[in-house]
């Protein structure tokens, strides 16, 4: 049998958002690895592991600084000639001061792969946002045990990236339309907290038009790390529907900017559905408080019994028809659909789309759980 060989490249390049790259050498424990001079991609330096039977054992690893509140990519290029049972991982851990494992992300064969020669092929992964007890990082590159043959990994890269850190910004107001009283506007902040940022050097700020038709701005009533929100008076807005701005900045940077568009209207629209300011369901013009339940099968024996019960909608436990909605029409029910573990195909229309758009003219129709 030849013998079976296993090259990493032996130097890792850190990309970070300014784009420095920094070369570090893997530590390579005692065993099967070794470096040898040539072996990785245009006859750089790389890691030999060496095995004509089944691996087992360390691997060798990177430490690397993680800045908590962000998200990485990490690459390499992998050239493999590995038996058909046999696995070689890229790996990115994070790890809390304790040196205990938070969790980690591996890389796989990337969709946008470019063509390479000579059979490389780029392997890479983004990480989840890095949480805030993360202290230290650390890159791996492995066959998994029990595997043989040859492969070659080489030209590491990892990147900084900005994470998400500002969602979607919210009003109280039922679709964003109101007449008078008072409204809320929110937006979530997404693991911001993890960037360490001192409140006094933060400024966030809500921007809207107001009635004399100039904009304004309010700083957050409440602002933590989960969530920004401030109440304004719909009186104090231009009439007519125009945008709300929030931005999260510090005098450095722009952390994130989230929009809607707020509509101050002279009458609500005629609605069958809709929530009103005291938060309640209106159904018809009447408030609607749903008592259900979760029920088997919809039929006519089932309803039988259901129907003497003091509720008032159904929850069935299997994704019911329209002759099903027709049935609790009949006997004056609500019923709602269960979204709950639809799977989509991808290219092709979203079973919740195509679910409302075949019953959201139904009238006992509901909202899925």
């Amino acid at each position: 049998m030849d013998k079976m060989v296993l090259f990493f490249a032996g130097i890792v390049s850190v990309l970070p958002a300014f784009a420095i790259f920094i070369e570090k050498p893997f530590s390579v424990p005692e065993g099967d690895y070794r470096y040898v001079d040539g072996a990785g991609w245009e006859g750089r330096r790389a890691i030999v592991f060496r095995s004509e039977t089944p691996c087992r054992g360390k691997c060798p690893f990177v430490a690397l600084d993680l800045a908590p509140g962000y998200q990485y990519e990490f690459t390499a290029i992998v050239q493999s000639r590995l038996s058909e049972d046999s696995v070689v991982e890229l790996s990115l851990s994070w790890f809390d001061s304790l040196g205990k494992r938070i969790s980690s992300a591996t890389g796989k064969p990337m969709n946008d792969n470019e063509v390479l020669p000579d059979g490389w092929v780029r392997y890479g992964a983004k990480t989840p946002i890095i949480p805030a007890n993360a202290v230290r990082g650390a890159m791996h590159v492995y066959v998994c045990h029990g595997g043989k043959g040859r492969a070659v990994f080489d030209r590491f890269t990892l990147k900084q990236l900005d994470a998400k850190w500002v969602g979607p910004l919210l009003s109280s107001a039922y679709q964003n339309v109101a007449v008078d009283g008072t409204v809320r506007f929110a937006v979530p902040l997404m693991h911001f907290e993890a960037l360490r940022i001192p409140k006094g050097e933060l400024c966030a700020t809500f921007t809207m038009k107001g009635a004399d038709g100039k904009p304004f701005s309010l700083p957050p009533s409440c602002i933590d790390g989960r969530h920004a929100e401030v109440s304004v008076d719909v009186s104090r807005l231009a009439k007519g529907s125009n945008p709300v701005v929030f931005e999260l900045k510090t005098t450095k940077r722009s952390y994130g900017i989230s929009k809607c568009t707020f509509t101050r209207a002279d009458a609500l629209p005629e609605r069958k559905v809709w929530i009103d300011s005291k938060k309640r369901l209106i159904v018809d013009g009447k408030p609607f408080f749903m008592l259900g339940m979760y029920w088997r099968k919809i039929t006519d024996k089932e309803l039988d019994v259901f129907c003497p019960s003091p509720f008032n909608t159904v929850l069935p436990c299997q994704r019911p028809v329209r002759a099903q909605f027709d049935l609790c029409q009949k006997r004056g029910l609500k019923m709602c659909y269960p979204f709950e573990n639809l799977y989509d195909v991808p290219g092709e229309e979203t079973n919740v789309v195509r679910i409302v758009k075949e019953l959201k003219d139904h009238q006992r129709s509901f909202c899925g759980i």
